[in-house]
């Protein structure tokens, strides 16, 4: 199976799962793990790399308000890989690309199938309850101080 993960989330999902091996390209964001920084990028930002923090929240809200894209799938890097599976999310624009953009493009004249780990049926909210961290439960990677 040839994956192509849209989220740096999901780029590690898939990892946890054991279907590392067939990651075949990553967004522009993913850098862990290590092995995927050699991957080719399916996706590029349309903000400017050295942009501060202002001109970022700027570029958000305006792009927002418009309806224009963050980010942008590149074309030619997915044609090439003749994906099976695209790993994606359809909660927030600000994180990804559009699931829009991404259903619309057809890819080496395939149509792989788009996993998303939000639905659009779903309606957002965690179901039962939400378990507290503490510091016992907390990993000890999540914890703070020495």
């Amino acid at each position: 199976m040839r994956i192509a993960s849209l989220l740096p989330s999901a780029t590690e999902i898939v990892r946890s799962l054991g279907l590392a091996e067939s990651l075949v390209a990553v967004t522009h964001e993913c850098d862990f793990p290590a092995f995927v920084r050699d991957l080719p990028k399916a996706t590029r930002t349309l903000v400017p790399k050295h942009a501060g923090s202002a001109e970022i929240d700027r570029l958000v809200r305006e792009r927002l308000t418009a309806q224009t894209a963050l980010y942008s799938l590149d074309l030619p890097v997915l044609e090439e890989l003749r994906l099976d599976l695209i790993v994606t999310q359809a909660l927030c624009d600000v994180c990804a690309v559009a699931t829009e953009e991404v259903e619309a493009h057809p890819v080496g004249g395939r149509s792989p199938r788009i996993v998303r780990e939000v639905t659009r049926r779903g309606s957002g909210r965690p179901r039962g309850p939400i378990p507290r961290l503490t510091e016992r439960s907390t990993p000890p990677l999540l914890r703070r101080g020495p």
